[in-house]
C-alpha cells in the first residue's frame, strides 16, 4: 500500500510540474535599473566564468541596443537637375 502511495505521489508531481513547464513562457521581459544591473553581474561575478559567459553576453546586448539612440528613415535621396 504505502509503495502505490509513493507512485501516485510520484505520478501527480510529475504531472503538474509538466503542466507547469508547459505554462511558462520561453523569454521574460525585465525591466530593471543600472544599478541591478550592477549587482547582477556583481552576482554573476562569483559563478564560474564558462557557466555565466553566455547570460552576461546575453544581457549586455539587450543594453546596448536600448542605449542606441532610434535611427530616424532615411529622407528620400533628390538628384539635383542636370543642366
Amino acid at each position: 500500500m504505502k509503495k502505490l502511495w509513493i507512485s501516485v505521489a510520484m505520478a501527480f508531481v510529475n504531472c503538474v510540474s509538466a503542466n507547469a513547464q508547459q505554462q511558462q513562457p520561453s523569454e521574460y521581459t525585465l525591466k530593471v535599473s543600472p544599478a541591478d544591473i550592477d549587482l547582477i553581474s556583481e552576482g554573476l561575478g562569483t559563478q564560474p566564468f564558462n557557466k555565466v559567459v553566455p547570460l552576461i553576453q546575453k544581457l549586455r546586448t539587450q543594453v546596448q541596443q536600448q542605449q542606441e539612440p532610434p535611427k530616424s528613415p532615411e529622407a528620400p535621396k533628390v538628384e539635383a537637375p542636370k543642366e
